[in-house]
């Protein structure tokens, strides 16, 4: 998921008219084009109003613990999955690849003990059931298979995001059924999904990103990269774009023993050139100004998510 650009992704009614592609072009990318507008909407909502008021010295912060936040995301794509099968539509479950647990920044022991994550058949030619069959549909077929999973025009909300956006977005289709049925409310998923993205991977990171002590720590690391023969790509801050490379290019078992040695050189530069360190002190920085630039609650969204997570343990249970 570079697809992993968005932390989690909108549901949104597809266009009439769009070409049918992947999942998360029908979850995520459309809403740009279909459902976002600026300005007033009736039945908007503004913040995560009735979540449970507590401050950070009540709840544990755990925001930005990518564990939880791929542990939900992979339970709303499993009840999905299991909404589709019960309307006779076959949907494969997209996993939320290891290297999204990993976070922004991995650590010299997570690299070690996971590498970068990378999923082989994410490199390999598309074959997947659902998206051959849906493709190859008749078209009233298709139509269906696309209200089963992103909901009908009848049935909609419109939610304002706290930079100002209107989402309008479908609430009975089986995606929107299942982030109801793991979070509870689907106006605060879609705040909470747009306050993530913020602080983890959107206007946090590009103050980091921006930050001249980034780009110093940054050329240390490369240097001391280019001292074990590996020249990584110019804007590179890992060697994960080696890593992939070799997945297209060599035998999967040559690839995984080549991705292993990368991830040990990169966590080693890591820890020698101070890189690590750095920029989780600027990204523990760029998430403070971005939570008190827009105001955002972290106490309430981290209980928010932890609430997601008891839910989804109990979901997949049954």
């Amino acid at each position: 998921m570079s697809k992993f650009l968005v932390t989690q992704p909108m549901t949104a009614r597809p266009c009439r008219g769009k070409p049918l592609g992947l999942w998360w072009v029908l979850l995520g990318l459309v809403i740009a084009s279909c459902s976002s507008s600026s300005g007033d909407a009736d039945g908007a909502t503004s913040a995560m109003d009735d979540v449970e008021a507590q401050t950070a010295s009540d709840i544990e912060i755990t925001l930005f613990d990518a564990g939880e936040q791929a542990f939900v995301k992979n339970a709303v794509f499993e009840l999905t999955a299991r909404c589709m099968a019960e309307q006779g539509f076959e949907w494969g479950v997209p996993t939320t690849q290891e290297e999204f647990h990993l976070g922004p920044f991995p650590s010299p022991d997570q690299l070690r003990e996971f590498g970068y994550g990378i999923d082989p058949s994410e490199w390999k030619e598309l074959s997947s059931d659902d998206f051959e069959a849906a493709t190859v549909m008749p078209e009233d077929q298709r139509d269906r298979w696309i209200d089963a999973l992103s909901g009908s025009d009848q049935a909609s909300i419109s939610v304002r995001l706290p930079n100002g956006f209107d989402v309008v977005t479908s609430t009975d289709g089986c995606y929107s059924r299942s982030q109801i049925a793991v979070f509870g409310d689907l106006p605060k998923t879609l705040i909470y999904d747009h306050m993530v993205h913020d602080l983890t991977g959107g206007i946090a990171l590009t103050k980091v990103f921006e930050d001249p002590a980034y780009e110093k720590a940054r050329q240390s690391w490369r240097k001391c990269v280019e001292a074990t023969g590996i020249t990584p790509l110019v804007w590179a801050n890992s060697l994960r774009e080696e890593a992939v490379r070799n997945y297209i290019e060599l035998d999967e078992p040559l690839a995984m023993q080549a991705e292993k040695e990368l991830a040990e050189t990169d966590a080693q530069c890591l820890t020698e050139s101070g890189f690590h360190e750095a920029r989780v002190g600027l990204l523990d920085t760029a998430r403070a100004e971005v939570a008190a630039e827009a105001d955002y609650d972290l106490a309430a969204a981290s209980l928010f998510q932890q609430q997601a997570v008891s839910r989804a343990n109990e979901l997949l249970a049954e």
